[in-house]
């Protein structure tokens, strides 16, 4: 988890200019993400509470062929209960000597009422894919829970299944049925 990322300070042009693997380096060498997963993916929430408001919910894949953490202590021989984080450094330099996955598919969920044009670009939508004009319009304006279980369902589909067998209270639900 990364408290406080400073996201005025990324200079998203020129990042997005990038190779993938060279932004996902870049996000996560500088802590511009709000949470680093199991798998080493990033998910960032962005959030503007200027006229109209601006929402960017963002899940980056990792571009490697990676272990979980756990994983990683396990094949050491190691558990977490007798090392912590104590080995989180080593572990993230050997993610990425990893071998790259043949194909990744970032999302990430943007609203901006400001940047709404008729037919071209929807107020509320979602990106899928690297350097991609895929843009899949939202009926509803989602929260920063709603992406989290959109990411969930779509790239953790067994974590997805064990979330719905859990008795969940009832605003928790509400944000996985949007």
């Amino acid at each position: 988890r990364s408290f406080n990322p400073d996201y005025g300070r990324v200079e998203v042009p020129e990042i997005r200019r990038l190779p993938y693997t060279e932004q996902w380096r870049y996000y996560l060498a500088n802590q511009f993400y709000d949470f680093q997963l199991a798998d080493a993916s990033l998910m960032q929430f962005r959030v503007s509470r200027g006229t109209g408001g601006y929402y960017s919910f963002s899940y980056l894949e990792c571009p490697f062929r990676t272990l979980s953490y756990a994983e990683f202590l396990r094949v050491n021989g190691f558990t977490f209960s007798e090392v912590g984080e104590d080995l989180r450094v080593e572990y993230e330099q050997t993610s990425m000597d990893n071998p790259l996955k043949e194909c990744v598919t970032p999302s990430r969920y943007d609203f901006a009422t400001g940047d709404y044009t008729e037919g071209r670009h929807p107020a509320s939508h979602i990106h899928l894919g690297h350097l991609s004009e895929v843009r899949l319009a939202t009926k509803r304006i989602l929260k920063p829970l709603s992406f989290f279980c959109f990411v969930l369902r779509q790239y953790y589909p067994e974590h997805w299944y064990m979330l719905l067998r859990l008795p969940l209270p009832g605003h928790c639900a509400k944000h996985i049925r949007d």
